[in-house]
């Protein structure tokens, strides 16, 4: 998941930039292969059992689930969210 992060993250908007994209199949599959990744973890993850062998690579599900949240949120409210970090008044409850 986390390649496929850093793929979507810096490769694909080089992509979009600098060709035009006649078969948008390929992109397709790479995203559709980060969603089904999550979907299955999220089936697999919901008895404890299953959430317990995780251990230490639990951290790096909750960093992958943390950025991925942010982006969704910087991407919906970009102009005001960071203008208030810069001022450091953000208040996550208010948007």
């Amino acid at each position: 998941m986390v390649l496929v992060e850093l793929w979507r993250e810096e490769i694909l908007p080089l992509l979009l930039q600098t060709t035009t994209l006649s078969n948008s199949f390929t992109l397709y599959t790479i995203l559709f292969h980060e969603a089904t990744c999550v979907t299955l973890l999220e089936t697999v993850l919901f008895h404890p059992d299953s959430a317990q062998t995780l251990d230490h690579d639990a951290l790096d599900l909750i960093d992958y689930a943390q950025r991925a949240i942010s982006n969704k949120f910087l991407n919906r409210y970009p102009n005001n969210f960071q203008q208030q970090m810069r001022f450091g008044t953000a208040n996550l409850s208010s948007f």
